[in-house]
């Protein structure tokens, strides 16, 4: 039986809320998506984890036993993880991002390595992965804008740049120097997936809207979203700079007033990994 430690993860966040939609909100992941996933693992395994109750679950004796072992499992693999990482690969420096980061941002946070000692490793994750490989272990330190998602602990603001909006080069807003939210807040939106969370609520400017967005399509990385937006499907807002990394001649980006600005931030895991703890004991000017 193959259990996967990404629904042994959900499981065991059900448990220490009881409550799917606390659970979900804590994993940053859509509640239907862990509803989804807890069911597929007690058919796995042959009887229900958890009770159902309206407003809340609580653990059946079997469940008990389980989540007891998961908690164990995971700690274990984690632990195991971050030495096979250390032993394997003292020296590599996987650093993770979302998309194009450009801006100077990871020369200045390596240039003080030594090139016999580190090897730096780049790695572009889908946005289905708010954490940017951080908590899977797959990656050392992340570049992520804010908010950042559980498990995942940011370390030091690297740029603040205005919120821009893209749009195909026939939207009616095409030529302006500038926007207000309000001038797009009905627009048809190409959307993060659901499982990035608060990050997908963040780019969606959710706080501000006074009905849902309309989602128009989801991509799962920037060139995705670029395309959608060139197919005329939706407009997009992003972070001011990734207009220029991802210029294209029929996409507009046009700032947005009266957004705050989106920080890019410099993250670690909450259990930070092996090469994650030897560069920032190194060079502790890089992080603070």
């Amino acid at each position: 039986m193959d259990i996967h430690l990404r629904d042994l993860r959900y499981a065991v966040a059900v448990a220490d809320e009881l409550n799917v939609t606390a659970a979900a909100h804590r994993l940053y992941i859509a509640q239907p998506t862990v509803s989804k996933q807890v069911r597929a693992l007690e058919r796995q395994v042959g009887f229900e984890i958890f009770v159902r109750r309206p407003g809340g679950v609580s653990l059946t004796p079997a469940g008990e036993v389980l989540i007891a072992r998961a908690r164990i499992l995971l700690a274990d693999w984690s632990d195991g993880l971050r030495a096979a990482q250390a032993a394997a690969a003292p020296g590599v420096l996987r650093i993770g991002l979302q998309t194009a980061v450009g801006r100077g941002v990871v020369a200045e946070l390596t240039e003080v390595l030594d090139p016999g000692r580190w090897q730096i490793s780049v790695r572009l994750v889908p946005w289905t992965d708010p954490t940017a490989g951080l908590v899977d272990g797959a990656t050392d330190l992340g570049l992520l804008w804010e908010p950042v998602p559980d498990g995942v602990t940011a370390l030091r603001v690297l740029r603040e740049e205005p919120r821009s909006v893209i749009v195909g080069a026939n939207h009616r807003l095409a030529g302006r120097a500038a926007v207000d939210f309000a001038e797009i807040a009905d627009d048809p939106v190409i959307a993060l997936p659901a499982t990035a969370g608060v990050v997908r609520d963040y780019w969606l400017a959710a706080d501000r809207r006074s009905v849902a967005a309309r989602i128009a399509a989801e991509a799962e990385n920037a060139d995705e979203t670029f395309e959608a937006v060139n197919a005329g499907l939706g407009i997009a807002i992003i972070a001011q700079g990734n207009g220029e990394l991802y210029r294209r001649s029929e996409v507009a980006a046009i700032p947005i007033r009266d957004l705050e600005p989106a920080r890019l931030v410099l993250c670690t895991a909450t259990r930070v990994s092996g090469n994650a703890e030897a560069y920032l004991a190194a060079f502790p000017g890089r992080v603070t």
